[in-house]
This record gives C-alpha cells, sequence and structure tokens, in this order.
C-alpha cells in the first residue's frame, strides 16, 4: 500500500512538471493573445531634465553646440528642439542631432534666437528653460571707398560702410601724414569730407572698422589735379587772418546729449568760405580734437556726445584751402542719466561646495546705454538668497566675488563685545558704591546714573555694530543694549542683584 502511494505522489509530480514546462513553452488559452495576458509597464515621464541647454555667445562661421539631456522615462523620450517657438527643421546638412545635442556646423546671424529642448513619449512632452543664444560678426566693410581725382579748392567726399555685432568704430586716416587740419570732417555715416583740396591732399585714404572681435580696412586715392593762383591765395590768407571770431553762447542739451553752440565774428570783413567746429573731450581722459563742417552758418548742434564727459569746443574759419585763426574755448559738461539697460548675463554660482562663498560675475550694459560714467555696482540679496551663508557682503567689480562669511562668527564678536560692556558697567558701579546696591533708594539711584548714560532715554549705553542682510552697507545701531522702561519703580530682588545683561 506504501508502495502504490508513493508511486501515486511520483506520478503527480511528474505531471505538474510537465504542465510547467508546456507554458512556460508558450501554453494560452484556446483563441486567446499572448500579448493580453502579459503585465505592460505604463508610459511615465519624468519633469527635471537632467541637462538644461545653457545661454551660448558663438562668433559667425564657429560651430555651435547646444547640450540637453531630457527627463527619464519609459519609454525612452525623443529630443527635438524648437527656435523662437517654431519647431526646428534638421533637413538642409546644417543642423545636426546627436543623442539630444543639436549642433549647428557654420553659425549665420539668423540663427540667434531662443532655443527649446522638448522631450516626448507616450506620457506627454517636457519643454527645457529657453537658451539664448547670441551670433557675433567680425567688422566687415559693406562699401568700399573708390578712387577720386579732384580739382584743387574742390570738396571731396570719400563713403565708408561697415558692420558687426557689436557696431565696429570706423575711423579714417591718411597712409603718410595727417588728415587736412580744420578742412575735413567725418559725419554719422562714417564719410569722410576733404574741403578745399590741394595738391598736398593727394595720397591713400584708409577707412579702418575696428571692435572686439577684430578688424578690416579698406583704402582710397585721392588725385588733386590743378592750383590756386597765387595772388588769389595770399588775398585768403590776408582776410583769413583778418577774421576774429567770438564763441559767445554754448548749452549743454540734456535730452539727446548734444550741445548747441553760437558765434559771431568781432571784426567787420569779408565773410569766410565756411567755418569749423573743432571739439575734444577732456574728462575722465583728454582725446583727439574732433572736427564738423557747418558752412557759413553762425550757430549749430554738435550731436552724439558722451554723457558724464567734459568737452572743450572753438571754432575755427576757412576758405581757399586755407584757415583762419581759432576762437575762444567754451567748456561743458554732458549730464548723466540712469543707465538704461541692466548689466548682462548675470550668473550666481558657489566657488566650491561648503566653502561658503558664492560667486556674482556680470556683464556691463551696452555701450549706447550707459547714459554716463558707471563709477561701480550695487549686489543685494536676502535671506533665502544668502541661506547656508549669512553675513556682509563686499561688492566688488566686474567679475564680483561676494564672500559671504558665516554668520558664527559675527555672533562670536557680539557677544565678546557684549561682555565687555557688562563688565564695565559693573566696574562702574562697584567704584561709585562701593558694592552692589542693595535697597530700593540705592537701585534707583543706580538706574539713574546708567540711564544717563545712555544714548536715549530707557536704554543702557552700549553702542554695537548690527550686522544684517544689507550687503551693500551696515548702519549702526544699538539692538543688543538693555532696554528698560524710563517709568516705573525696579523691583528689589532686581536691583540688589542687577547687572546688565
Amino acid at each position: 500500500k506504501r508502495e502504490a502511494m508513493a508511486g501515486g505522489w511520483a506520478v503527480a509530480l511528474g505531471l505538474g512538471l510537465w504542465a510547467a514546462v508546456l507554458c512556460l513553452g508558450g501554453c494560452h488559452p484556446s483563441g486567446g493573445d499572448p500579448e493580453l495576458h502579459n503585465t505592460q509597464r505604463p508610459a511615465e515621464l519624468r519633469d527635471n531634465f537632467r541637462l538644461q541647454p545653457g545661454d551660448l555667445v558663438v562668433t559667425a562661421g564657429q560651430a555651435l553646440e547646444l547640450d540637453c539631456v531630457p527627463p527619464a522615462g519609459h519609454p525612452e523620450p525623443r529630443v527635438t528642439w524648437r527656435k523662437d517657438g517654431v519647431p526646428l527643421r534638421l533637413a538642409g546638412g546644417r543642423h545636426q542631432l546627436t543623442r539630444g545635442k543639436l549642433r549647428v556646423a557654420s553659425a549665420r546671424k539668423s540663427d540667434a534666437g531662443v532655443y527649446v529642448c522638448v522631450a516626448a513619449n507616450a506620457a506627454g512632452e517636457r519643454h527645457s528653460r529657453g537658451a539664448h543664444v547670441t551670433i557675433l560678426e567680425r567688422p566687415v566693410i559693406v562699401r568700399r571707398p573708390s578712387d577720386v581725382t579732384a580739382a584743387a579748392g574742390s570738396t571731396v567726399e570719400l563713403s565708408c560702410v561697415a558692420q558687426g555685432d557689436p557696431a565696429p568704430r570706423v575711423q579714417w586716416h591718411k597712409e603718410s601724414g595727417d588728415l587736412p587740419w580744420g578742412r575735413h570732417e567725418v559725419d554719422q555715416e562714417h564719410t569722410l569730407r576733404l574741403h578745399a583740396v590741394t595738391a598736398a591732399d593727394g595720397g591713400a585714404y584708409v577707412c579702418t572698422a575696428q571692435s572686439q572681435l577684430g578688424s578690416a580696412a579698406a583704402t582710397a586715392r585721392l588725385r588733386v589735379e590743378g592750383q590756386l593762383p597765387a595772388a588769389r591765395w595770399e588775398a585768403t590768407q590776408q582776410n583769413l587772418l583778418a577774421v576774429q571770431l567770438q564763441l559767445d553762447n554754448g548749452t549743454a542739451l540734456p535730452t539727446n546729449a548734444a550741445v548747441w553752440l553760437r558765434w559771431r565774428m568781432v571784426t567787420p570783413g569779408p565773410a569766410p568760405e565756411g567755418y569749423v567746429v573743432l571739439y575734444r573731450c577732456l574728462l575722465p581722459a583728454s582725446t583727439a580734437w574732433s572736427q564738423q563742417d557747418v558752412g557759413r552758418k553762425l550757430s549749430t548742434v554738435i550731436p552724439a556726445l558722451r554723457r558724464g564727459y567734459q568737452y572743450e569746443f572753438k571754432v575755427r574759419p576757412y576758405a581757399g584751402g586755407t584757415q583762419g585763426l581759432d576762437s575762444n574755448s567754451w567748456h561743458l559738461w554732458i549730464p548723466e542719466e540712469v543707465p538704461s539697460a541692466a548689466p548682462q548675463r548675470v550668473t550666481v554660482g558657489q566657488a566650491a561646495p561648503g566653502n561658503g562663498t558664492v560667486i556674482v560675475s556680470w556683464e556691463p550694459p551696452p555701450p549706447d546705454a550707459h547714459n554716463g560714467i558707471i563709477r561701480g555696482y550695487q549686489v543685494w540679496g536676502d535671506k533665502e538668497m544668502m541661506a547656508g551663508s549669512t553675513g556682509v557682503v563686499q561688492v566688488l567689480q566686474q567679475p564680483a566675488v561676494i564672500a559671504a562669511t558665516g554668520s558664527l562668527l559675527w555672533l562670536a564678536l557680539l557677544v565678546v563685545l557684549l561682555l565687555i560692556c557688562q563688565r564695565r558697567a559693573s566696574q562702574d558701579t562697584v567704584a561709585q558704591h562701593g558694592e552692589h546696591p542693595k535697597t530700593s533708594t540705592s537701585s534707583l539711584a543706580l538706574w539713574e546714573r546708567i540711564r544717563k548714560r545712555g544714548d536715549a532715554p530707557g536704554a543702557v549705553g552700549c553702542p554695537l555694530p548690527y550686522f544684517g542682510h544689507v550687503l551693500q552697507q551696515q548702519k549702526p545701531t544699538c539692538p543688543m543694549c538693555l532696554q528698560v522702561p524710563s517709568h516705573g519703580v525696579l523691583k528689589e530682588h532686581v536691583s540688589s542683584h542687577w547687572e546688565p545683561q
């Protein structure tokens, strides 16, 4: 019987193992779909990107690369990019997308904008922060000056147009020698005008466009034909030497950073061919003279001056290729205004983990937004920003490094100063009375003596500095002094053992 039972158990175990093998090999109910009986993992997509794209400044022609690591998700999210809110098309060969990283082989000015990395799967899509991409351009001269042949005594114009980002500074100079003194001007379009040219003015003139990214130059040659008659030349010189000018009014126009000037002829005589206004900056630094030809007018407006700078102005007559005597000088200061733009690309970070040092860096506003001379910057914050590194912060010039020292050091300093005040108050009391006051009358006398030493009624005089969260300045107050009401009577058990706390 036992052998029969053992045999039955063996058969049952064998049948069970055989059924398990069949099920593992793909045993399913008749007519069923295997996929419907598998447990599927739901789609998910987290919120936080593992790597956000950062702002980028690139020079035109260089490669542009933006990194992006999407949030974790199931299935793995697919990454695309948007520029200024429009999906970016990767066709054309300039844009490449590799594991979330966007690369532009050769950046153009049109590639500037705000880029957003988009991660999407069945659970939805997530958008990264907007990365601002700025494309800078080296200076390039788009309109080159042409060679000119002119007659003596005529006016010559040489044009030069340049572009770049940031905008380049355009200047003219002569290859051998100086520009004709008192007979040339450069307008806002960077066109050089030479008045009453002579044979000595012939030569090569160079237009240079320069910025932080580089420079570009173009050259034009001037040839002057003929000469003025000698008699006419001498007469012109004598007439100009007889002309005396008086610059009698100059007014700064604060609305557009310009100056209005007026002058007159002091001695009667033939009017010159025209006048040129010469001006230069004196403060904060002296510069070379600039000039503006105003023709026969006796007043003019000198535009596009720099706010916060002091200028010197004078007027000079000219005629027939020669020039006369200068007028008196006039000094004017151009009023300043609040900068019209904030500092750019401000970043806040930690120097190293755990050292309590916060690094704040920035770039100045654009030059045309200074509206004066920027003499410094102010940095401030609140308790939340300074959490873990509270204290006094020193403001430095760009790049600014803010050393936010720990509050424990200041607390220790306050405790030491408070103990010194307590000891001095106790010594004064003992020296005056020989012992601690024991009665209510002596307590009131001691209180009156201490109260008179205070800065205000009801306060014990103990001026201590207060180091709060004002990062630029610390105003001296006395919050740590003991405050006692100026009315009422001190209790016996308090006055008999009283010491400043």
